[in-house]
């Protein structure tokens, strides 16, 4: 099932999560680059997102490694960036890790809803 996150684009996203395993444990995430590609179902790629430079930049940023704790951002003007006439548009991606020595490991799939908000 795929984790679900909501949007707007004038406001962006900046969420904490805990990266666990199947006895909710966390996991150790040290040394892991994670990245996520968007795309609207059969879609091409609209957002790509990789390991930000900042707690304050657009990307995954480490909060606490060790204990699986990660953060992730999307700026309003990226989410403003995408072409949509609707107002309200959802978009898929999967979490990917690479791993210490180059293996990549599936994370999860996102669900994304974006919806138009005030811009004021």
């Amino acid at each position: 099932m795929a984790r679900r996150l909501w949007a707007r684009e004038s406001a962006g996203l900046k969420l904490g999560v805990q990266l666990t395993d199947s006895a909710d444990r966390p996991v150790d995430i040290t040394g892991w680059t994670l990245a996520c590609s968007f795309a609207r179902q059969r879609g091409v790629n609209l957002l790509t997102l990789g390991m930000a430079a900042s707690a304050a930049a657009q990307g995954f940023w480490p909060i606490a490694p060790a204990e699986g704790r990660y953060q992730v951002t999307i700026l309003p003007a990226s989410l403003q960036a995408i072409p949509d006439e609707t107002g309200d548009f959802t978009m898929f991606g999967d979490v990917i890790a690479t791993l210490p020595g180059g293996a990549r490991l599936w994370i999860e799939d996102w669900e994304l809803q974006v919806t138009e908000g005030p811009t004021a």
